[in-house]
């Protein structure tokens, strides 16, 4: 037994090995706490729900750190452990984060024999700095392509080919080369895994969520490898469930979200709506008759009916991104006049610049899934309404906004709240995508919801925004929940959703 001081207090440091199991009934928290002021040289960790990030910040005196069977390896879990020499992941993993240990100046060796439901492209392990050995085999997710202990090595080559840095064996891929008793050690583990996951599935929805995203693959793996479809019917059946998620995500992934925090970096951000009597917005409304179009009544009433007006004027394609300048007058011309179908992109913009040309402050969004590697996002726009003195969601794609039961219109940070917490709401009567009224009734579950996850506007508002030659175009604006803000490298990120949907000046 040794003393050893760390910071603020002196921690007791115990040769040997401390087995702790964790499951969902244990606070992992406090017993990180309990080992800051006397551990183990070895700490075996079993049943790891999630392992959230910096959890073992300041965890000294270990030199060996075992986790066997673990939920979620979240970014940054282990992280600044001085003294760790050797870390060991063995079982089953639901999700590896790609970065999921960081920063362990003495850490020499990784091992991970593990079955891995779902995990990045690349696992990556920076700033350790005495790393030699990292030695990685499982059934692992196909698209796992790539190891290395150093960020600059995460780009392909000229040639765009993928050379992981350290060699790993995903049996996926190398089954047939491996002996008939090394066989049969690899379905003895794809069986434990197998409950582990009828033992864990359902406590946690982000649990639920790393597993259900790589169990068709993993329960394919396994009846082949057993020639059985009986086999891990549990992994079959939450493969079903998950299959078409991940290409179209839904409510399931939205309820994922963190909250929104305040976040004093982006107070200073504030956002402007381009005048009423700007010379494009007089052009605007003479040429469309946009009053006209908007008719009397209400600023609730002219904003639908201009969003019908886009709606039934420009007939959507995902893919159609005209070859014109981006505001409402040239897009109006080359989809509307030519009869040619136009992206929601492209509907929202006309639809955002013929508000602002009535005099109504408005703003498109662009709503991204929770995938960073997605290339899907949705636009809709977002319109002020100065009697109910809040953002009023409107939806030209679907000719759609949005009410509770009470017939109350939304905005966009209600109907995500509400999706999240199971809320009922209604889609107008008349919502229809390009004619068809059936798509409207999966709407806000199976297509919005999941276009919801992070969301994306610009500081400015005025005709032309998206045009490069146009001065004064503002900055894009993230709004992301709490640490997933680190996913955005090229844009200005916030977490505060007050920021985001501040009432115009």
């Amino acid at each position: 037994m040794v003393k050893v001081r760390r910071y603020w207090h002196e921690q007791i440091v115990h040769e040997g090995t401390r087995i702790i199991r964790i499951g969902f009934n244990r606070d992992l928290k406090k017993i990180i706490e309990g080992l800051c002021k006397e551990t183990y040289e070895t700490i075996v960790l079993k049943d790891v729900p999630v392992l959230s990030s910096t959890t073992t910040m300041g965890l000294a005196g270990v030199k060996k750190l075992i986790i066997q069977n673990a939920g979620i390896l979240e970014h940054g879990s282990i992280f600044s452990m001085d003294d760790l020499e050797e870390l060991e992941i063995t079982g089953s993993v639901g999700r590896l984060d790609n970065v999921f240990a960081h920063t362990c100046k003495k850490l020499k060796k990784i091992t991970v024999y593990a079955n891995v439901f779902s995990s990045e492209r690349s696992l990556i392990f920076p700033y350790c700095q005495n790393l030699k050995s990292i030695d990685i085999q499982g059934v692992l997710p196909s698209h796992m392509v790539h190891v290395t202990d150093d960020w600059h090595t995460v780009m392909p080559d000229p040639q765009g080919n993928i050379i992981s840095k350290f060699p790993f064996d995903n049996y996926r891929s190398t089954i047939e080369s491996k002996t008939d008793e090394e066989k049969e050690l690899i379905k003895k583990s794809l069986i434990e895994t197998s409950k582990w996951v009828k033992k864990v599935y359902g406590h946690d929805r982000h649990i639920d969520y790393a597993i259900g995203m790589g169990a068709r693959a993993m329960w394919g793996f396994i009846s082949d490898l057993f020639n059985s479809w009986t086999r891990a019917h549990k992994i079959r059946k939450i493969g079903w469930k998950y299959s078409n998620e991940k290409e179209r995500p839904s409510v399931i992934t939205l309820k994922l979200s963190g909250p929104y925090q305040h976040d004093d970096k982006c107070c200073g951000i504030r956002f402007y709506y381009a005048p009423v009597d700007s010379p494009v917005f007089e052009t605007y409304r003479r040429r469309f008759h946009l009053r006209k179009l908007a008719g009397k009544g209400n600023e609730i009433d002219k904003m639908i009916r201009l969003c019908r007006w886009v709606h039934d004027s420009i007939y959507h394609k995902g893919d159609a991104l005209p070859t014109a300048h981006l505001n409402l007058s040239a897009l109006m011309a080359a989809t509307h006049k030519n009869g040619k179908p136009g992206n929601c992109l492209i509907q929202s913009i006309c639809l955002c610049e013929a508000l602002l040309s009535i005099g109504i402050k408005a703003r498109y969004i662009k709503g991204y899934q929770r995938d960073k590697d997605s290339k899907q996002y949705h636009v809709f726009v977002s319109a002020w309404s100065r009697k109910l003195k809040k953002w009023i969601f409107l939806d030209p794609t679907y000719g759609a906004y949005v009410m509770d039961l009470s017939g109350n219109i939304l905005s966009p940070a209600e109907i995500r709240n509400n999706l999240i917490n199971d809320v009922p709401m209604n889609v107008n009567d008349e919502a229809d995508y390009n004619g068809d009224k059936k798509m409207a009734k999966t709407y806000l579950n199976e297509f919005l919801a999941g276009n919801l996850y992070h969301l994306s506007a610009n500081t400015i508002s005025r005709d032309s925004t998206e045009e490069t030659s146009v001065n004064y175009r503002g900055s894009w604006i993230v709004l992301a929940p709490v640490d997933e803000d680190r996913y955005f490298y090229s844009a200005k990120v916030t977490t505060d959703d007050s920021v985001f949907w501040q009432a115009p000046e």
